[in-house]
């Protein structure tokens, strides 16, 4: 019902270097992970693909299809987590196995 909606304040401001998930607009159930590359006059953003895929290795976005990555990084070996199979974009159960010399996580 109408009277049971609240207004929300849409983030919008995002910075260079900004950890985000875009909703994908082929696949509106499907999150992409990316960085915020540039802000842009008009209120977009440039978003550089972590996961580029066949297509660009970057787009202009709209903040209302975007959400800022809470981003964890003091993962230890063992720890379980979810990983995203970087050729395929999606989400996969794992297992820490490593920390490789550039941050990144062997899973």
């Amino acid at each position: 019902k109408l009277e049971h909606l609240k207004k929300t304040h849409l983030f919008n401001d995002y910075q260079p270097g900004d950890p985000v998930h875009v909703v994908s607009l082929e696949n509106r159930r499907l999150w992409r992970p990316g960085v915020v590359d540039k802000c842009n006059e008009d209120g977009t953003f440039e978003i550089r693909w972590t996961f580029p895929r066949e297509g660009p290795r970057t787009s202009t976005c709209e903040p209302l299809h975007m959400n800022l990555a809470d981003v964890f990084k003091d993962y230890s070996f063992g720890d379980a987590v979810e990983a995203v199979w970087p050729d395929k974009g999606t989400w996969f159960e794992g297992v820490v196995k490593r920390r490789n010399i550039d941050g990144t996580l062997q899973v």
